[in-house]
């Protein structure tokens, strides 16, 4: 281990020195006409004199000014080509045999003499890049390095997009709205369906559409900040074709992957299935922390939050080295034009899995009185089940109408069980819960003129959330009861209306009108003693809310200026019913405006400044509204001083983008300010064996402030891609611990990473990814930090096309002050293909190392927990993969 370890920092230290102490040639100057007037755009190529390979190139500016930057590792000569529309092509040979710098060079084009032909034929060199207003276009195989295998793989080299682990998407730092396969929106909301699972060998190009709307009647009329991705298909992927992927491994590991596209003149469908126990997953179902998707996060407003959710991946380590699992996936996601003015959209999904963890806890409470310790040991089993299934229908009676009705059912059903060892004393836990969602919502456009458009919105819903913990020992609580069982039942009806009249008028686009919104909340709780009924805790309440108003989005252009006012008045009446004798009825009846102003500048083509403030009132949660004691998990005790105030937040934001895609220059900064004016805080009682937390709204303020910056550049003379990222954040609260007074905790993290990516076109590259995090937190008790780094190091090798081989290195360091207690994680892969690339044979190593565990600490203002993960065994998978 101490050998492979060396091994791994020398790699690093390697690939660093390569990356910046690389030398080149720096040559700049202008390019001009024979009148010496200088050409803008003019393109200018720098090409390997004997092969004629492309090794960089560069556009010359408004005042025909260039830079380029020539390796000097490449050949020893190179030829600069100039070319611009409607001049003579120019040409230089430079001999590289010395670092030098030629400045100021001139490039005198002369015009072209203009020839009549009978007939001519032009064949343009496609970029790699284009843009067209809002769109730009990547040429999918340009950004290739042959060890993609799904869309994900592929959008991850495109500059301009970020992709997060959990598969979630931005375009120039804009969430992604949409996923459209061929220009259609086959996989509505949950859009990892396709990136995770079609084959990149089927896309041709890459759109990346800003300003995105669905709804073609509202085309030019409203103001949309949506982005949405495009993906084109090659030419010839009509009629079916398909992918699997089939995989064995020892220790009875399996591994099955199917997927298949079906194109007609009238439909469009894909459909996938897959099995695996080697941890992956590649369903839209995250299980950190719980059973969600991005579907989830579209509705959050309509749903309810688990209670006695109990996480099932809460690791910062990859998922296939800690679940052991047994992953099944199924969906199929179909598109059919019935007519040419009606379309339906039908997606079907199943999910399921058992996941199992092992992990110890040790953590130590600090209070004014003293110091408590918590030791646990936990063994998790746990089963997710999800049948989801939506639908569209979209119908349009003519060009200036739209009629869209669409629903969607999702059943989510989850057994956890926990076997676990709290201080010596040993228990198990089952926990149940079960998830029924429905939602029905239709929406009408029509145009009324060339400038204006009416629209109407409505969307019923329901939400269901029975859940159960169950004990197999009793927990002693309060006066020496003991309690074996959890019971709660959520449930959430909605009904919403809108009727908007959106216009667009000279500088103008606005829109405007009525909302309705109607919500029927109930939460019914109940500690029970199996052996006696009688004393059984219970909250059994019901939240009635009515809200309606006026909504109003105001955008108004000048010159490089956006000013957008978005304002919200509306009446709100909110009744408080408990169905127990132990709590007051309460009601509140108040006037809400909630305004969010933009102001957006447009500094050039390349980079924007903007502002935001916002200010939003809203009313409790009903699950902040239960006054009697609940046993959250083994550990806590929650409860509430029921208070029906409405809580007020407020935000103020600055951020500056710059974003060059051309030449592959991203940069990003933002400085924040929120403060939430009467937040509802705990007051904490820590005893051995339970921690008890009675939240209640205080009128002291938490405050919160956020600095960030990021940049992230290709630089084509080193092949080499480099980001650096700086996050600060500071959040100050409060709470009580025990007797202690009210005080003041403040929170601080720091985060510095610097990522990089190399692009040589040789048999070696490497990828590399810093992070390094500060933690502090400071109140008048006491001061705790934590410090700790992650570096994971990726050597990919590729010594014939159709083969390569990547090796993975995660290295841990969980507390800087122990610097030699840290971990390192090895993974590796080989994959090779064959000559008519139907088919790829790959073995893949995991934990090659065989490291046994994984160890993190997390830090509070009153505690220090260290958590031990056991990790997967080495595990080795055959795969084989063909195309039909």
């Amino acid at each position: 281990m101490i050998f492979i370890k060396k091994i791994f920092f020398l790699l690093v230290l390697c690939f660093f020195s390569n990356a910046f102490f690389a030398q080149e040639i720096i040559v700049s100057g202008y390019v001009f006409d024979e009148k010496d007037k200088p050409i803008p755009n003019a393109s200018l190529m720098v090409n390997d004199f004997v092969t004629d390979t492309i090794i960089t190139y560069s556009i010359s500016d408004q005042k025909g000014k260039f830079l380029l930057n020539i390796p000097f590792s490449k050949p020893s000569t190179v030829l600069i080509k100039v070319k611009a529309i409607g001049y003579d092509n120019y040409f230089k040979k430079i001999k590289i045999n010395s670092i030098k710098v030629y400045e100021n060079e001139i490039f005198t084009l002369s015009k072209s003499k203009v020839n009549q032909l009978d007939e001519v034929y032009i064949e343009a060199e496609k970029r790699k890049i284009k843009t067209r207003k809002d769109t730009t276009t990547y040429r999918a195989n340009e950004f290739r390095d042959g060890t993609e295998r799904t869309v994900e793989d592929a959008l991850k080299n495109l500059p301009g997009i970020q992709i997060s682990e959990d598969g979630e998407i931005k375009f120039k730092g804009r969430e992604i709205e949409s996923v459209l396969l061929g220009g259609d929106n086959l996989f509505g909301n949950n859009y990892t369906i396709g990136t995770k699972n079609i084959s990149v060998d089927l896309i041709e190009e890459v759109e990346a559409i800003e300003r995105y709307s669905e709804n073609p009647v509202l085309s030019g009329l409203e103001y949309s900040d949506k982005v949405a991705l495009n993906l084109k298909l090659k030419e010839n992927q009509i009629d079916f074709s398909g992918n699997a992927t089939l995989g064995v491994g020892h220790e009875s590991r399996y591994y099955a992957d199917i997927t298949g596209l079906a194109i007609s003149k009238k439909a469009k469908n894909f459909s996938n299935f897959h099995y695996n126990n080697v941890g992956s997953n590649t369903s839209p179902y995250s299980l950190s922390p719980n059973t969600t998707s991005f579907d989830d996060a579209k509705n959050k407003k309509l749903k309810s939050d688990f209670i006695l959710d109990k996480p099932i991946y809460t690791s910062s380590i990859k998922r296939k080295n800690v679940l052991k699992n047994n992953n099944l996936y199924t969906s199929t996601n179909q598109i059919i034009n019935i007519s040419k003015k009606t379309r339906l959209r039908f997606n079907l999904s199943y999910f399921k899995d058992l996941a199992k963890t092992q992990t110890n806890k040790k953590s130590f409470y600090f209070s004014d009185i003293d110091t408590t310790s918590f030791t646990q040991q936990n063994k998790m089993r746990s089963k997710p089940q999800v049948i989801s299934g939506s639908y569209k229908m979209t119908w349009n009676p003519s060009k200036k109408s739209q009629l869209n009705v669409n629903g969607q059912i999702d059943f989510v059903k989850k057994k956890t069980n926990f076997d676990y060892i709290l201080n010596q004393s040993e228990n198990s836990l089952t926990n149940d819960q079960e998830e029924i969602f429905i939602l029905q919502n239709l929406n009408y456009t029509t145009k009324l003129d060339q400038n204006n458009a009416l629209q109407i919105n409505g969307k019923l819903s329901m939400n269901e959330l029975p859940e159960e913990d169950i004990y197999s020992n009793q927990l002693i609580i309060g006066n020496k009861t003991y309690y074996n069982n959890q019971l709660v039942f959520q449930s959430n009806k909605q009904i919403n209306t809108e009727v908007l009249w959106v216009g667009a008028k000279n500088r103008f686009k606005y829109s405007g009108g009525l909302d309705f919104q109607y919500k029927a909340e109930k939460l019914n709780t109940d500690l029970r003693n199996t052996a006696n009924v009688t004393d059984d805790i219970r909250n059994k309440i019901a939240l009635n809310s009515l809200q309606t108003g006026v909504k109003n989005s105001l955008n108004y252009f000048y010159k490089n200026w956006l000013f957008r006012f978005n304002t919200k008045l509306s009446y709100l009446y909110s009744d408080y019913k408990p169905l127990l004798l132990q709590d007051q009825k309460a009601s509140v009846s108040k006037i809400i405006f909630n305004p969010d102003i933009v102001i957006r500048h447009r500094v050039n083509s390349k980079s924007n400044i903007e502002g935001q403030y916002l200010y939003q009132e809203k009313l409790l949660p009903i699950n902040r509204l239960y006054s009697q004691p609940l046993l959250s998990d083994n550990t806590s005790l929650n409860r509430n001083s029921v208070d029906l105030q409405t809580l007020k937040s407020q935000e103020a934001n600055i951020q500056y983008r710059y974003n060059d895609v051309y030449n592959a220059f991203e940069f990003w900064a933002l400085l924040r300010y929120g403060e939430n004016f009467n937040p509802m805080i705990p007051r904490i009682d820590i005893s051995e064996n339970l921690i008890f937390n009675d939240f209640f709204i205080s009128q002291t303020s938490n405050q919160n402030y956020k600095f960030a910056v990021e940049a992230e550049k290709l630089l084509y003379s080193l092949s080499s891609k480099f980001k650096l990222g700086i996050d600060a954040n500071r959040t100050d609260y409060y709470n009580q611990i025990n007797t202690s007074d009210l005080r003041l905790n403040k929170l601080s993290q720091y985060v510095f990473k610097f990522d990089y990516i190399s692009v040589f076109d040789k048999v070696f590259n490497f990828g590399n990814s810093f992070k390094y995090t500060i933690n502090k937190t400071t109140n008048v008790d006491k001061k705790i930090s934590n410090k700790y780094l992650t570096n994971s190091l990726d050597i990919i090798i590729r010594p014939h096309k159709r083969l390569f081989a990547k090796i993975s290195f995660d290295f841990y360091v969980p507390d800087i002050k122990k610097i030699d207690d840290n971990f390192l994680i090895s993974n590796a892969s080989i994959n090779y293909s064959t000559k008519n690339k139907k088919m790829d044979y790959g073995l893949t190593l995991n934990n090659f190392t065989n490291e046994k565990s994984f160890n993190r600490i997390y830090i509070s203002d009153y505690s220090t927990s260290s958590h031990t993960q056991d990790l997967v065994n080495l595990n080795i998978l055959f795969k084989v993969s063909f195309r039909f």
